[in-house]
């Protein structure tokens, strides 16, 4: 059995989903909507439109949205573009997900990182050395040993 939506309902759950930045999926599932209702509902200026250039504002805008926790999905229906657009952006803005938390990034961050990588890597190197090194004084042990004539 379907229901039926009055306007004034579908408008309030588009306006919902438009002002809150949740996934499409989440709204449909909190209002009881099929899979594409919501979809359906949007009104024609927030579906994608080929061609459509944004301001560095507008880009900005989305992208500090996205960091604070609204979806691809929801930003581009509210700004009438694709997802891809809206990954893009953030891209562009060099913002990453650091335990799950986007971050906006500074050139000294990424050096930072870079330097952390490095010093770990010379860590690596140095264990590896002392295991290689130990096992070989392991192995001269048990060669020292065997030529005495005491087993293990």
């Amino acid at each position: 059995m379907r229901n039926k939506y009055t306007q004034e309902k579908k408008d309030e759950i588009v306006a919902y989903y438009l002002k809150s930045g949740l996934a499409r999926a989440k709204v449909e599932k909190k209002f009881g909507l099929g899979a594409t209702t919501l979809r359906n509902w949007l009104p024609k200026t927030t579906k994608p439109s080929n061609g459509k250039r944004f301001s560095k504002a507008t880009k900005k805008e989305a992208v500090k949205q996205y960091i604070a926790g609204a979806s691809q999905q929801s930003l581009a229906d509210k700004y009438g573009c694709s997802t891809n657009s809206i990954a893009v952006w953030v891209r562009q803005s060099k913002a990453i997900r650091e335990d799950n938390v986007l971050v906006k990034l500074c050139p000294e961050h990424f050096n930072k990182k870079r330097k952390l990588g490095e010093e770990l890597l010379i860590q690596w190197d140095k264990y590896h050395k002392i295991v290689s090194d130990a096992e070989t004084n392991l192995n001269a042990i048990n060669i020292e040993l065997t030529a005495l004539g005491v087993t293990k």
